[in-house]
């Protein structure tokens, strides 16, 4: 219903019957009370589902006594930074996480290696008492039109920050294009706020991270955290070659707890003699392309590493699988999925409007809620009973 009325703009379905009777041709209708005549039902929707960002009208809306609690908490959370449930006509059980964003300079880049830079962002307007990076921070960037992506923080805070981006000319993405080709030192960007979404495990007595090529963006600032925190913990960084090795200052702070491996002889990665001396309990990391990260995975598993101590970020994620239809729960809906393409790009073509970030199967923007049915996600930050996203 709610669907219908924001696609139609007929609110009529709304409308209740408070005394039953009859209307004949040439009856007079008459408004007897109007306590709220600003507010239509068609107004409350469209800041309830499109201009979902304006926080004045958001307090109005929060404060209206006469719209039903349901309502009024979901515009609350807005306010208060929570999550609400805000496809759930559309597709079921869908979280989001709503976002503040906040215009950035880009003041400074640096070649690290061929094909990966630093960028580093300061905040316009500066905080009293910024944030600081955590273990798996990311931000988001909105790149112009509605290009948003998904980038994790080196170091620095939410006044400063560093990221690193690689750039592949046949692989990359609008968003590593964008950067590395158009965006020029003095433009203004609109970041996201911090969000750790790759932490580390607090009860762990010795940590393991395994980072491949682009991947040590995902885990540096949770070596650095350990580093400054006395904990146990070893980064194994694997790259093509020597001069493929980036951020070398921030690896050289970490010294002796870091090894780098190249495709030379001497200095390949072996993940058998890696895991088969660490103790059972200690957690796993890693952020690397897909096959490495398979490689660890079955590895820890064959090795007895519970599941629950090995976590892993994709840089990349398969879509290919066999074809299947996918039947929406609200609409009803069949929507056919090929095998070549994801959930996700496949309700776009059926015409549905949804977010996305970083398509990979880790920033958890297009999750949505599965009713019935096996999951086949490519993805690898999620354990099994969580794999419910469209990409």
């Amino acid at each position: 219903m709610s669907r219908l009325t924001q696609e139609m703009c007929r609110t009529g379905w709304y409308y209740r019957i408070i005394q039953e009777g009859s209307i004949r041709a040439g009856d007079e209708i008459v408004l007897v009370e109007r306590p709220h005549p600003l507010w239509t039902v068609a107004r409350v929707q469209h800041y309830l589902y499109i201009e979902k960002e304006n926080m004045g009208m958001m307090k109005q809306l929060a404060d209206l006594k006469s719209l039903g609690m349901e309502i009024r908490n979901i515009f609350e959370n807005r306010l208060q930074r929570k999550f609400e449930n805000q496809e759930q006509r559309l597709l079921g059980d869908n979280v989001m996480a709503l976002d503040t964003w906040t215009d950035y300079r880009f003041v400074q880049k640096e070649k690290e290696t061929p094909t990966v830079t630093s960028f580093v962002f300061e905040a316009l307007d500066l905080r009293d008492s910024p944030q600081k990076v955590q273990p798996g921070t990311h931000v988001r960037l909105k790149l112009g039109g509605r290009l948003i992506r998904a980038y994790s923080v080196l170091e620095g805070n939410q006044n400063r920050f560093t990221l690193g981006v690689a750039l592949n000319p046949q692989t990359s993405r609008g968003g590593s294009l964008y950067l590395h080709r158009a965006l020029k030192e003095g433009d203004t960007i609109t970041i996201s706020e911090f969000s750790a979404t790759f932490p580390l495990a607090t009860e762990a007595d010795r940590h393991v991270l395994i980072a491949g090529g682009i991947g040590i963006t995902g885990l540096l600032a949770s070596a650095r955290e350990l580093q400054q925190e006395c904990q146990r913990y070893h980064l194994h960084y694997i790259i093509r070659s020597a001069k493929e090795v980036a951020f070398k200052s921030l690896l050289d702070e970490l010294s002796p707890n870091v090894t780098i491996y190249t495709k030379e002889k001497d200095r390949l990665f072996d993940v058998s003699k890696v895991l088969q001396n660490t103790d059972r309990n200690a957690h796993i990391y890693c952020c690397s392309g897909e096959r490495l990260m398979n490689a660890v995975r079955n590895t820890a598993k064959k090795f007895g590493f519970p599941e629950r101590n090995v976590h892993s970020e994709s840089f990349q994620a398969s879509t290919t699988g066999d074809p299947f239809t996918a039947e929406l729960a609200e609409s009803k809906k069949k929507v056919e999925v090929l095998g070549e393409e994801s959930l996700l790009n496949a309700l776009r073509s059926a015409g549905f409007d949804l977010p996305s970030t970083c398509e990979a199967g880790n920033c958890g923007t297009c999750r949505v809620g599965v009713r019935k049915g096996r999951i086949e996600h490519r993805g690898t930050g999620l354990l099994e009973n969580e794999k419910t996203l469209r990409c």
